[in-house]
This record gives structure tokens, C-alpha cells and sequence, in this order.
């Protein structure tokens, strides 16, 4: 795992005015706090998108046809799938959890996770679905006929060991009464370091921002409705590379602290925030 991120000038300069007891603490208190996660990054692998609309069609636009491997992480592409594709689908992407780097506590070390859309009548028009397959495997796959994709070009996935805080209301209880104020240094230190880069997607690590204020919670059924029981697993941003948006909307995919307990995720939340 790579080394935790070092106090930026500017957090040592806040923490200085504060007495050496209290700065002390709260040095120990972020450090106690740094929670391991996964950057992830996506790169186009081709110049034509995989489908285009009518005009293209009449136009007679080039397209190309899905380069990588059945079972890599990828957004767009051919879906992994056992059974044949449910209709009314629209496939994201998937990730294969043998491809991660080791070192986040809590995800599986095998094992894929494949996420599709599904178009619905509300406020955000879209909801989420996702299939898990503990031990995939190309004998067992069945080819996935005319599949309708979310995005429009196919995108391998890159992974980067980095560093979460809490954030928000967490951050702030963790922070002594007087020095409320150091919060703003704080995040700044977390976007300084590349914590906080929401340009990327995420697997892992404390509850983004966005949480605080969830526009949509879809929790699986029989599982609690009180979104604070769940645990971030994927947080989806837009992605130009496959050349999917949902506007300013971060998607949330969120797993039970049960489940999670018990390497389970075959029933994960869906959960939409405004960022």
C-alpha cells in the first residue's frame, strides 16, 4: 500500500496555533482516521464508439467492436454474464476483483461484480441493478446477445492505492470543539494530496461528501432503509472516456456492514447525490 499522505504545509500551519497537546491529538486523530481505498481511471481503447445514433447509422459512421478480454474491468464492452441478459438493460461496466491491487481491507479478492442501468419513470429517470459472480469464469459464460450499453465507447479500468478521511459531519466530530475551523485545512490537505479526486471513481474508503444528502436510496430488499448501515463500495462520477453522464450526480453503489462482514454482494444499494 502506498505510504499515507504526508500534512501539507498549510494543515501543519493551522495545527501550529493550536496548543502542542491538542495539535498532537489531532495529528494522531487524522492519521487514526486514514482509511485505504482505490482510485479508479478509465482509458478508451479505440477511436469509434461502439454504437451510434440514427444519423450516424445514415451517414454510415465507422464503429468498432469490443477489444478486451470477457473478464477484465472495463466500463462498456461484452458484459460477463452466466444467463442470458434480462431485457430492458443497459450494461455499465463490471469489475474484476482478482485485477485490484490487495490492499484494501474489506474487498474481495476475487470474484466480479457487473453493473447495469435500468430506465425508470422518476425524478432521476435511471436506476441500477448489479450481478455478482464469485468465481467467473470464461467456460461458463454465455454470450450476451445485441447488448445495449450505457456508454458509448469501450474503457479499460486503472486502479490507484490511495487514502480516504471521513468527511462532512463525520470529519467534524473529530475535530476538537474550539478548532472547528480546521476543517476547511483539512479538506484542502485531502485535495492537495489526491485524496479527494472526484474527477476519479472510487472503490472503497469512507463515504464521499455526497452521502450527506442522497437524492435517491434504493436499499435491496429486506435490508435496512437507513443508508448510515451501509458502507461505500463504488462511486461512479461521469466518465468521459466511455462517454457516459448523469450531469453533477455521483452514482453510489453501497454494500450492508453485514454483507460486507461476511464477503457478501449479491445485494448492494444504489444510492444517487448531487456533488
Amino acid at each position: 500500500m502506498t505510504a499515507p499522505p504526508q500534512l501539507s504545509p498549510q494543515l501543519r500551519e493551522a495545527l501550529s496555533r493550536l496548543s502542542p497537546r491538542v495539535a498532537a491529538g489531532m495529528v494522531q486523530t487524522l492519521q487514526e482516521n486514514l482509511r485505504p481505498c482505490l482510485l479508479v481511471e478509465s482509458e478508451r481503447v479505440s477511436q469509434a464508439p461502439l454504437h451510434r445514433g440514427a444519423l450516424g447509422r445514415m451517414l454510415g459512421l465507422r464503429t468498432d467492436t469490443p477489444r478486451l478480454a470477457l473478464l477484465d474491468s472495463k466500463l462498456g464492452g461484452t458484459p460477463y454474464t452466466t444467463g442470458p441478459m434480462p431485457g430492458g438493460r443497459w450494461f455499465l461496466g463490471q469489475l474484476n476483483f482478482a485485477q485490484l491491487p490487495p490492499s484494501v481491507p474489506g474487498l474481495p479478492r476475487q470474484g466480479l461484480l457487473a453493473v447495469d442501468g435500468v430506465r425508470v419513470r422518476s425524478a432521476f429517470g435511471l436506476s441500477f441493478t448489479s450481478r455478482w459472480y464469485p468465481r467467473p469464469s470464461e467456460e461458463e459464460a454465455v454470450a450476451a446477445q445485441r447488448v445495449a450499453r450505457f456508454g458509448r465507447f469501450e474503457a479499460v479500468l486503472r486502479f490507484r492505492e490511495s487514502w480516504s478521511l471521513p468527511c462532512w459531519e463525520e470529519l467534524a466530530a473529530l475535530l476538537p470543539e474550539d478548532a472547528w475551523w480546521l476543517s476547511d485545512d483539512v479538506d484542502e490537505w485531502q485535495r492537495e494530496s489526491g485524496m479527494c479526486d472526484e474527477r476519479c471513481h472510487r472503490l472503497g474508503g469512507h463515504r464521499s461528501f455526497g452521502q450527506d444528502s442522497l437524492n435517491v436510496f434504493e436499499p435491496p430488499t429486506g435490508l435496512s432503509k437507513d443508508f448510515r448501515e451501509y458502507e461505500q463500495l463504488f462511486r461512479l462520477n461521469f466518465d468521459n472516456a466511455a462517454d457516459f453522464s448523469w450531469g453533477s450526480n455521483q452514482v453510489y453503489l453501497l454494500v450492508h456492514r453485514e454483507d460486507l462482514a461476511a464477503q457478501r454482494f449479491d445485494r448492494l444499494a444504489f444510492a444517487v447525490a448531487n456533488g
